[in-house]
């Protein structure tokens, strides 16, 4: 299968933030009594993060559901360092060079990620999808969908890279062959189909060995065609 692009999760695939995410929204839950488990709020990664609230504080007031978020993203933009998982520039390097574009699929926010991620990083992709862009968030697959439109390639020439199940759920569901990274969960929460490397490095290993096995079915051959 010929693959001319990739999609990537950003929380969690990229950089190392989903602790941080969990501790700040455990501070905000605290203040009404309420909590979430961490495997369950890793599991739940993706997902539109104003219904999930909402579901989770029963609160029938959607404007203080919002202002519930905007305090969590303050919280978390106020402790947050930019930090990258090993492997992760390597990794897109290696598809720059190899001529695939580039995208970003995340929950986050439109303002938290420019407030939090370098230009100097989100440089190296061709699109961007956050989550104030849809109205639907993962499983979904329109997420991803939408990042397909924006590359302006169909589903079947789009790899995703997740780390979360609703995630995986989103890219299968829209048609894209997905690989995991296990930097957040185990083996065990992903179907047997789809590919697991524990770490970026595992995952970038992987990746060389595909590009050298299968050289043909990736974006450097466009150039000849």
């Amino acid at each position: 299968m010929k693959t001319d692009a990739v999609l990537f999760d950003l929380d969690g695939t990229l950089i190392n933030s989903m602790d941080l995410h969990y501790a700040c929204w455990c501070e905000i839950l605290r203040r009404h009594g309420k909590k979430i488990e961490r495997a369950d709020f890793f599991r739940l990664e993706g997902s539109n993060i104003y219904k999930l609230m909402s579901t989770l504080l029963d609160f029938p007031d959607g404007p203080t559901v919002k202002e519930l978020i905007k305090l969590k993203d303050n919280l978390f933009c106020e402790r947050f360092t930019f930090d990258l998982y090993p492997g992760v520039l390597d990794l897109i390097t290696l598809f720059v060079r190899n001529d695939l574009r580039l995208g970003i699929v995340t929950a986050s926010s439109r303002e938290r990620f420019y407030k939090t991620v370098p230009s100097s990083f989100y440089r190296y992709f061709d699109c961007v999808v956050t989550g104030d862009d849809l109205p639907v968030g993962k499983p979904s697959p329109e997420v991803y969908l939408e990042g397909a439109r924006r590359l302006r390639y169909a589903s079947d020439r789009i790899l995703v890279i997740e780390n979360a199940p609703l995630g995986v759920m989103s890219a299968l569901g829209a048609g894209m062959r997905c690989m995991v990274v296990g930097n957040t969960l185990p083996r065990k929460d992903f179907p047997d189909s789809v590919k697991y490397f524990k770490t970026n490095l595992e995952l970038l290993r992987g990746m060389k060995s595909e590009f050298k096995e299968s050289s043909n079915n990736y974006g450097q051959a466009r150039s000849g065609s």
